[in-house]
């Protein structure tokens, strides 16, 4: 993903602000933590004695919680050391609905499958803490992880343009109709091929998405009919582009 100059050197301690991603067991009492970190990106580290029932790190170190986090790291070493975390916010306990939960999982899926190791985005940290709180939301949950899906994509370089045709370049404005064609780009009536159409309130939409804050598309008041076609397109964008099946976006297909 284009959005880093190169890897990040992590040595000797460090602090700084982490998004959980996954966390599982290492021996009897210790855990991996699998974090998405605003100076060093997508980092690995064990959290010694964090199962026992005392720890320091009781609650802190859970999927999709936002934390202050310390750790040691040595230049070749693929795990760091968690010293301690400072619980911000905890995401996944803002919810009790299973659709929002099963959609902050997808977001912590695709930062932890996707992006690569110890390559730092502050973007892709500042849009994943944007559309956070909103998952937890069923009333704004489907908007959210549609500008997370189309900002992600976007800051991968990987979201087709939505205002010239690829093939001939013409202004997509001008189209009667417009068609997302099999090699995954946006195309005009001319150049249609076997491309699936798209229709004009997923356009507005895509369009707002790239102009405007998340708080000013809410505002926006949407058709549900165009979040979720434009929805489908992302989605299919993303496990195109990524070339993987995401386990939570099955789930979520399901519950709708």
């Amino acid at each position: 993903m284009p959005t880093s100059s190169g890897d990040a050197v992590i040595e000797g301690h460090c602090t700084c602000e982490a998004v959980v991603l996954r966390s599982y067991p290492l021996r009897e009492s210790d855990i991996i933590a699998v974090l998405y970190t605003r100076q060093f990106g997508r980092i690995s580290g064990v959290a010694r004695g964090a199962r026992r029932s005392r720890s320091r790190f009781a609650g802190k170190l859970d999927p999709l919680s936002w934390v202050e986090t310390n750790f040691f790291g040595k230049r070749n070493a693929d795990l760091v050391t968690i010293d301690s975390a400072e619980l911000i916010e905890s995401f996944s306990q803002r919810t009790h609905d299973y659709r929002c939960l099963l959609q902050l999982s997808f977001l912590a899926e695709i930062l932890a499958d996707t992006t690569p190791e110890r390559e730092p985005s502050d973007a892709i940290f500042r849009l994943a803490l944007l559309v956070l709180p909103h998952l937890t939301q069923p009333f704004t949950a489907d908007l959210a992880q549609l500008y997370f899906e189309i900002w992600y994509l976007k800051l991968a370089g990987l979201y087709p343009s939505h205002r010239h045709c690829h093939q001939c370049q013409a202004e997509l404005s001008e189209s009667p109709e417009v068609f997302l064609a099999p090699g995954r780009h946006l195309v005009c009536y001319r150049c249609q091929g076997s491309g699936s159409a798209v229709s004009s309130d997923a356009l507005g939409l895509l369009d707002a998405i790239h102009r405007l804050h998340l708080a000013d598309v809410f505002r926006a008041d949407f058709a549900l009919s165009a979040v979720t076609e434009l929805r489908k397109i992302s989605e299919f964008l993303l496990q195109q582009s990524f070339e993987r099946s995401f386990r939570s976006l099955k789930l979520i297909c399901q519950e709708a």
